[in-house]
């Protein structure tokens, strides 16, 4: 089964919490309040984001984590792969990936292919457009 991982669907969870006030500040303690996740689980999140540049961390008394850009930047897959790196459904499709170990490989193209379609999907998904309208199932079917 393919899926995102238990960190990136924090991660997602957690930009979604900054978009819905964009401008504030947050605190460590505040977004574990508002998640109920542990210490450990928003720390590791907070940084990962902050690598990436979806968080800007500030240090000190009146520190804290704020978006780094307008959540109409941010995508889906942004926060995805800040968290869990490039999306690859398969070997081949990481970019990493320096030759096939299969000597007549038939399916390297179509997976390319799939995960293009999948990152191009994810990409389409701004964090301001799951803020501003959340999806149904029958509209999701219809979005792509």
């Amino acid at each position: 089964m393919l899926k995102v991982s238990k960190l990136a669907d924090y991660g997602v969870m957690i930009v979604l919490k900054f978009a819905q006030n964009p401008e504030r500040l947050y605190s460590a303690t505040e977004l574990i309040s508002m998640t109920g996740l542990n210490l450990p689980t928003v720390r590791k999140i907070v940084k990962l984001l902050s690598i990436s540049g979806i968080l800007l961390a500030r240090r000190g008394a009146d520190g804290g984590y704020a978006l780094a850009k307008h959540i109409g930047f941010i995508s889906v897959l942004d926060v995805v792969e800040s968290i869990d790196g490039q999306l690859a459904f398969t070997e081949c499709c990481a970019q990493s990936f320096k030759s096939c170990s299969v000597g007549n490989c038939q399916m390297g193209s179509y997976w390319h292919a799939i995960n293009k379609k999948v990152r191009a999907t994810l990409s389409e998904f701004a964090i301001e457009d799951l803020i501003k309208k959340p999806y149904n199932d029958k509209e999701i079917m219809q979005h792509g």
